[in-house]
């Protein structure tokens, strides 16, 4: 399952202690950065990473990040024009079928690491 608990130390300590691995999601940006670092010592001891949000290129790399909040990069979260039009439209589904967001997915299924074969998806 994936939850989206916000930032603050009062969602993490209500949801992230009942997670497995935790995925943080820190725009390219050094003011993101160093929130998500003062946020790590709230994290419980479980697999964490970080989904780098932004273009390619951007300000801030994903190496500088890393090293900045501690945390190995997992991916990047794709900058993607026309979600919400999509979604309101019913056409969220070709969203997915952008090549960046099918490298978003693939990254972040990397964490599963055959943890979950494909038959017992939900």
């Amino acid at each position: 399952m994936v939850v989206d608990i916000g930032r603050g130390a009062e969602p993490v300590r209500m949801f992230a202690w009942d997670c497995d691995r935790i995925l943080v999601v820190v725009p390219a940006q050094l003011k993101a950065a160093v929130a998500a670092a003062r946020l790590l010592h709230e994290l419980p001891p479980v697999e964490a990473a970080l989904l780098v949000r932004g273009k390619a290129g951007a300000a801030l790399d994903a190496g500088l990040i890393a090293d900045a909040v501690g945390l190995p990069v997992q991916g990047r979260v794709p900058e993607l024009r026309g979600v919400t039009a999509a979604g309101e439209n019913g056409r969220l589904l070709d969203v997915g079928k952008r090549r960046s967001v099918r490298h978003f997915a693939a990254s972040v299924l990397d964490l599963l690491d055959g943890d979950l074969p494909v038959g017992d998806l939900p």
